[in-house]
């Protein structure tokens, strides 16, 4: 093969992995949304941890990290603390061990027991 050919051929790879990573990303995207197309616009704390799980909503509710957004980018509707869906969804793919990259988006420092669970 000439190298013409090689170069041709390796850029024809690098466009077609690039698809092949566009398409799973948009299949997550619509998995996800079909997912959640039941939930509300807007979250509450509750019903967030209840679609988490595996935590207590009384903890997560005392510690602002480990909430939605680390607790930030939230509005106030009905007198309640709420987050935007799409925020909540990304929330729940968070675990301890993503925690400081995540904190880290929302410019918040976590408490060192965290830092240590946190990659």
């Amino acid at each position: 093969m000439t190298k013409d050919v090689e170069l041709l051929l390796q850029g024809h790879q690098i466009e077609l992995s690039k698809l092949v990573f566009a398409l799973g990303e948009l299949k997550h995207s619509i998995v996800n949304k079909s997912k959640y197309d039941d939930l509300p616009a807007w979250v509450n704390i509750e019903l967030a941890v209840k679609l988490k799980g595996g935590c207590s909503l009384a903890h997560v509710k005392n510690s602002l990290f480990l909430q939605p957004c680390c607790g930030t980018n939230y509005k106030t509707i009905g007198g309640r603390k709420c987050w935007r869906l799409n925020d909540v969804i990304d929330w729940l793919e968070i675990s301890d061990s993503d925690l400081k990259k995540y904190a880290d988006k929302w410019k918040i420092t976590l408490p060192e027991r965290y830092k240590r669970r946190s990659a």
